[in-house]
């Protein structure tokens, strides 16, 4: 009796160990199992790569990633296939890491979508910029910090654009990878006081929009051409650019000092920057055309020493026609003095070329009626 009592038993372990088991239809006498064959490496170069890792399972096989580490995502891509005897191939394909900083990845394998198998730490290094030369083939855009800081260009083949008014942008110190750009630089929207090794390239021309005047003083490199727009208040250092042949400012509260050396600067202009004097701009020995329009100016007299300008305009300020006058007696006969919208006397015309001087006081002709202008009681008739 006690026989067959054991037989009855083992005979039901064996039916039950033979029972088509839920998990897998096609496998019969086996449980729910998934183990990782492979150890898979968790340190990768900046260059692309692939890696196979196979698990042993009966069940079906998924994964999750999560980038964990870097700016960047998507960039590391699972692609799962299964094999005879139940084997699932995971093939990991990793793209370059173009970007200056280490990054990572987890990525977390599941069983049956509920059950954890492995959790795989995938790094990838940095690219290192050292030593290898990376060229922009047009203008580099760069908008943000993130993107300023993971730059990897060596040259730029365009201009290079730096700003975006979102106040993101802190340091500019990355782009000293950058040694040549054949373009323009333009910088707006950031608050930077520094421009660090980029501002020691040599360029066509540079533009500073919007923003902190301590910058613009930082540029050390040759440039033929120089733009300062919208700046707040404060001084704007603009010792730096001897080399410059034009200068723009425009739209400007703060003040400027250096001109005295702007020595190759042929063309300034210098429009609504709520200027009332002109002191300082004589030191531009080399100046041709002034442009001074829309400025509130008051008091010119510093540019009577300027006697080698070609042309100079003054419309729409604030200046007395004496002054013109002034001018006019001690500048070349043959020299452009445009004064559009001078309130004094906005019809009278008058051209170097017309004035015969006399001491305190200067006559002209207009529409055949002598005219006398005195410089000291600024009474003409």
């Amino acid at each position: 009796m006690m026989k067959r009592m054991l037989f009855l038993m083992l005979s039901c372990v064996i039916m039950f160990a033979q029972c088509e088991h839920p998990y897998e239809e096609d496998l019969i006498g086996s449980f729910p199992f998934a183990d990782m064959l492979d150890n898979s490496p968790e340190i990768f170069t900046s260059d692309a790569a692939e890696c196979v890792l196979r698990v042993s399972t009966n069940m079906v096989i998924s994964t999750k990633t999560t980038y964990v580490e870097g700016g960047s995502v998507n960039w590391l891509t699972v692609e799962s296939a299964e094999e005879k005897g139940g084997i699932v191939r995971l093939t990991l394909k990793i793209d370059d890491n173009i970007r200056r900083e280490n990054r990572k990845a987890e990525v977390t394998v599941y069983a049956d979508g509920t059950t954890v198998v492995e959790v795989l730490t995938i790094t990838q290094k940095a690219y290192v910029v050292d030593g290898k030369e990376n060229v922009c083939e047009g203008d580099l855009v760069l908008k943000t910090q993130d993107e300023i800081d993971n730059c990897i260009y060596t040259r730029v083949n365009g201009n290079l654009i730096i700003g975006g008014y979102t106040g993101d942008i802190r340091d500019l110190s990355p782009l000293g990878v950058i040694t040549a750009v054949t373009g323009n630089v333009k910088i707006f929207g950031c608050d930077v006081k520094e421009m660090g090794p980029i501002g020691n390239l040599s360029v066509k021309s540079v533009e500073f929009n919007s923003v902190n005047p301590a910058i613009v003083g930082t540029w050390t490199g040759p440039v033929k051409e120089v733009t300062v727009r919208n700046i707040g208040l404060g001084n704007v250092y603009l010792n730096s650019f001897k080399e410059a042949e034009k200068l723009v400012l425009s739209d400007n509260l703060c003040s400027f000092s250096g001109y005295e050396d702007l020595k190759k600067v042929k063309v300034a202009e210098m429009r609504y920057n709520g200027f009332t004097d002109t002191e300082g701009i004589e030191g531009m020995v080399a100046l041709d055309s002034l442009y001074l329009s829309d400025n509130p100016l008051v008091n010119v007299n510093s540019l009577a020493e300027m006697t080698w300008l070609k042309k100079v305009d003054l419309s729409r300020t604030d200046l007395a026609v004496n002054q013109i006058y002034y001018l006019q007696q001690y500048l070349d006969e043959d020299t452009e003095i445009v004064r559009v919208g001078i309130s004094a006397d906005s019809s009278l015309e008058l051209k170097a070329v017309d004035i015969k001087y006399f001491s305190a006081k200067f006559e002209a002709r207009y529409d055949s009626k002598l005219i006398t202008i005195s410089s000291e009681t600024n009474a003409y008739g």
